[in-house]
């Protein structure tokens, strides 16, 4: 509501400014409002600053992090990945993932974060092996029958900056083993 209104006025005193003689009323019913439908897209988590600074997990932070793998979103996530490599994969899968070929699916992955999906299932943020330039954010729902659906499956790309932030943050992650084990294989 903020921005609707700030766009308003922002939209009558620009015309004002230009010398509008349409009055007041009839600019603001003619005028849509100013929304800011752009969203600002980054490959950062929610709040980070683009110093990189090394996470250092204790023994203890490290174990719990590995606990995510052992989620049945994350499980399930697995097993859809290695379908389509196989060619098994359901017909929605198959539309996720075809933009990014089958090379993403024999990827090896991390969990960047995980939350309960909106819409039931989970929603995770992905890094990659051999896809640094983009994060993942993923949907996937557990059926009533218990089988992992994918329901989203998109890349946003990362700037070289953004980049090099994750390799750092996430550096104790990723050494867990080469492009082709990380964690989520």
């Amino acid at each position: 509501m903020t921005a609707r209104v700030f766009g308003l006025g922002l939209v009558l005193a620009l015309l004002s400014a230009c010398g509008s003689d349409r009055p007041a009323a009839v600019v603001a019913s003619a005028s849509p409002p100013l929304v800011f439908s752009t969203p600002i897209v980054s490959c950062l988590p929610d709040g980070m600053s683009m110093i990189p600074k090394p996470f250092l997990p204790t023994a203890r932070e490290r174990m719990d992090y590995l606990k995510i793998y052992e989620q049945p979103a994350v499980i399930g996530l697995k097993h859809v990945l290695e379908a389509y490599a196989n060619g098994r994969a359901d017909t929605y899968a198959r539309k996720q993932l075809v933009p990014y070929g089958v090379a993403i699916a024999k990827d090896g992955f991390i969990v960047l974060s995980i939350e309960k999906g909106i819409m039931g299932g989970k929603t995770m943020m992905l890094r990659f092996g051999r896809h640094a330039d983009k994060i993942f954010n993923v949907w996937v729902y557990i059926t009533s029958a218990g089988e992992p659906s994918l329901r989203g499956f998109e890349g946003v790309a990362c700037s070289a900056a953004e980049q090099k932030w994750m390799a750092m943050r996430y550096a104790p992650f990723l050494a867990l083993g080469d492009d082709r084990t990380l964690v989520g294989r």
